[in-house]
């Protein structure tokens, strides 16, 4: 008997290919893309080629091809970025539609969200949860802290969903308070931070906001070496809310975040201020408000908002700028952006009035004009979230940036989108906070370790280490004058330094006393910055609270002394061993080099109460 094959007739697919992505099965960190077209006779050819629509510095050079129904490409995470678009072509030879046959795939970066701040009670279990619903190909959820978490009797893991949750059995404040991490990650990563407080009892929310003050006062200098310098204390007078705003309409969370304040930052000349609200929304706000939304004098706060500021000369108008991701910092730059290499006639980036730096969930960095609201140029260059900018204080157009990929970048602006910045490396975990000296000679830079960098702003090179923290430095600031610099840290310290020396001045610890009296509670720190004046410095602390809104409190009213006026005129350009140097008394050089601080003051405590420190 023979047998017969009767060959299928020759005839090209139906429809058009399909696209898939999937994470590897051997790595997370690798992307399968799938291309299918079955039906036709013979098999058709199919290519797979990355969209020509993206810039071609940051484009990968995909160009596979080959005669088959199903064609599969592994590629690694190198070079791969957020909305990235793969695309597949599909050709046959009987196919007589011209149209071309073609599928796509986007990558898109994880997004985890999830609650950054959880309260639990010792001896109880708490539960942390973390979700991503925009990536693709879906991300794999994972938790860590030193180390990835797994199952076990004291952690539980979870997953229902996009939904991943962990549960910590049985708290303790010693062993299970701190940081832990969400860790999201297809071919591209992400990770979210949570931070677990464990309270040792159930009475109510002890975090709060603290104003820690140094104030000046009118005493006298003595040059006399055997007087012991006098301790200016008094309590602090209760903080008076002033203003308040609130967003008109929250909304829930989603891949570009809630109802947060992220960034709050006011223009050099007080002109505005630039409010980052969640979902990727920057609100520029003429400063001061109207008087009609002032909080009544008997402090009823009631949710208020401003549409339209208070106008001056006509031109000052609330605006709104859709960033498109998160914005976690943001910046002003200076009057009077001339263009070029310092070249005074209008260019492509002439600019007359203030611009604005927002650093974005993507590792971009948006430039806009504050006086019409429109979007200038792009910087590249930072591969994860863009955690703070600052500009130089010298009204120069250099802008420093900190990121979540351990590396510090400068800008030169008058070059615009097509700068190369300078790379500072050194950190091995996400810089946090940021921030250039008065003259412009150093960089300090925080990060999830224990120390605090300085760097040459000249150079660009590491200049020291200042060591004594005992966790993470969340947060920096130098005094007006350049011869402090504040840093605080998760360890509930803040430290005055002496950059120049790298020696501490004064170390204080936040606290606030708990529902007993005999009780005190930590807080953790996020925050740190100093007056105008160098007169006094404020601390932000948890409350666990994210509503979104932001309150504007009345600040020590202070008058310098002329003795501290003139020694912020003298260390504006004399360093601390300069000063040393003098032929002076003692007492004035201590006086001078803030030293004098240290001679009564030790290790402290910051209570509620408020102590007011001399500065003087």
């Amino acid at each position: 008997m023979s047998v017969f094959f009767h060959p299928s007739p020759a005839g090209p697919p139906t429809g058009s290919p399909q696209c898939f992505s999937s994470l590897s099965p051997s790595s997370s960190s690798e992307l399968l893309l799938l291309c299918s077209w079955p039906g036709g006779h013979p098999e058709p050819t199919l290519l797979w080629k990355e969209d020509n629509t993206k810039p071609a510095g940051l484009r990968q050079q995909l160009n596979v091809s080959r005669r088959t129904d199903n064609l599969v490409v592994t590629m690694n995470s190198t070079g791969l970025y957020d909305g990235q678009t793969f695309k597949c072509v599909g050709w046959h030879p009987e196919l007589q539609d011209t149209t071309e046959k073609a599928c796509a795939v986007t990558l898109r970066a994880p997004y985890p969200v999830g609650y950054p701040l959880v309260t639990g009670f010792a001896k109880h279990n708490v539960t942390l949860s973390c979700s991503d619903q925009v990536s693709n190909p879906p991300a794999k959820i994972t938790w860590m802290r030193k180390e990835e978490i797994r199952n076990s009797s004291k952690y539980v893991i979870s997953q229902v969903g996009p939904v991943s949750s962990l549960t910590i059995v049985n708290c303790s404040k010693d062993t299970d308070e701190g940081i832990y991490f969400c860790k999201t990650e297809n071919p591209l990563l992400r990770e979210m931070e949570v931070y677990l407080t464990i309270k040792r009892n159930y009475f109510g929310n002890e975090d709060h906001n603290e104003v820690l003050v140094l104030v000046d006062t009118d005493d006298e200098i003595s040059l006399d070496d055997n007087k012991e310098p006098e301790r200016q204390t008094s309590p602090a007078k209760k903080a008076t809310l002033i203003q308040e705003l609130v967003p008109l309409h929250p909304q829930p969370l989603d891949r570009r975040s809630g109802c947060e304040t992220w960034s709050l930052e006011f223009s050099p000349d007080g002109s505005y201020f630039a409010w980052s609200m969640g979902h990727g929304i920057v609100k520029l706000v003429p400063w001061p408000l109207e008087d009609k939304i002032r909080v009544p004098r008997n402090n009823a706060c009631k949710p208020c908002f401003s549409t339209t500021g208070r106008q001056e000369n006509n031109s000052a108008k609330e605006k709104t700028l859709d960033c498109g991701q998160i914005v976690w910092s943001l910046a002003f730059g200076p009057r009077g952006f001339q263009g070029r290499e310092g070249n005074t006639r209008p260019s492509k980036y002439f600019l007359s009035t203030l611009i604005l730096a927002t650093g974005l969930n993507n590792g971009f960095i948006k430039v806009w004009d504050v006086k019409t609201g429109n979007f200038l140029f792009c910087l590249t260059g930072h591969q994860d979230v863009v955690r703070d900018l600052a500009f130089a204080p010298n009204g120069g157009w250099s802008l420093v940036s900190a990121s979540r990929d351990k590396t510090l970048h400068i800008w030169n602006l008058t070059k615009g989108a097509d700068t190369n910045p300078k790379v500072l490396k050194g950190h091995t975990q996400w810089v946090y906070c940021c921030r250039v000296s008065p003259n412009c000679s150093m960089i300090a830079s925080v990060s999830g370790e224990k120390y605090v960098f300085l760097w040459s702003m000249r150079s660009y090179t590491f200049i020291r280490k200042l060591e004594g923290h005992r966790n993470y430095v969340i947060s920096c600031d130098f005094s007006p004058d350049g011869a402090l610099l504040i840093t605080a840290a998760f360890d509930h310290q803040v430290r005055l330094w002496d950059p120049y020396t790298g020696k501490t001045l004064i170390e204080l610890c936040h606290y606030f006393p708990g529902p007993l009296s005999n009780t005190i509670h930590d807080v953790l720190l996020r925050s740190v910055r100093f007056s105008p004046e160098g007169l006094y410095f404020a601390t932000v602390a948890e409350d666990s609270t994210r509503d979104g809104h932001v309150q504007f409190w009345c600040s020590p009213m202070v008058i310098p002394s002329l003795r501290h006026l003139c020694r912020q005129t003298l260390r504006n350009f004399l360093s601390t061993h300069q000063v040393l140097a003098l032929p002076i008394p003692t007492k004035m050089k201590d006086f001078l080099t803030y030293r004098s601080l240290t001679a009564h003051r030790g290790d402290s405590a910051l209570h509620h109460s408020q102590e007011v420190i001399s500065l003087n």
